[in-house]
């Protein structure tokens, strides 16, 4: 997505999402801990037997991916606000 939100109440989480996705579905977790994507998520994503997909956890939150020849590019950016300003740079010079 080309977008984030960070709101505290997952309802309003919810009634934005439902705005801004082009499909969301409820899928349950089997026995055997499988998932069938559902039919509105794989049109939307184009997906058809056989496609890879990266799951990427984020902030309590599961992002799916389609598989990329690159993983770095779609991994990019991904935890750009897991630390706040200055302290990676604080971090590193720690090292020294």
């Amino acid at each position: 997505m080309g977008w984030e939100v960070d709101i505290g109440e997952d309802k309003a989480l919810a009634a934005l999402l439902l705005l801004k996705c082009k499909a969301m579905a409820e899928v349950t977790l089997s026995v055997k801990n499988q998932v069938v994507i559902p039919l509105e998520v794989r049109t939307a994503l184009g997906l058809k037997p056989g496609d890879k997909l990266l799951f990427v956890i984020r902030a309590g939150r599961v992002i799916a991916v389609e598989k990329p020849v690159a993983h770095h590019a779609t991994l990019r950016g991904l935890s750009k606000e897991a630390y706040p300003t200055g302290y990676l740079q604080k971090e590193r010079k720690s090292w020294e």
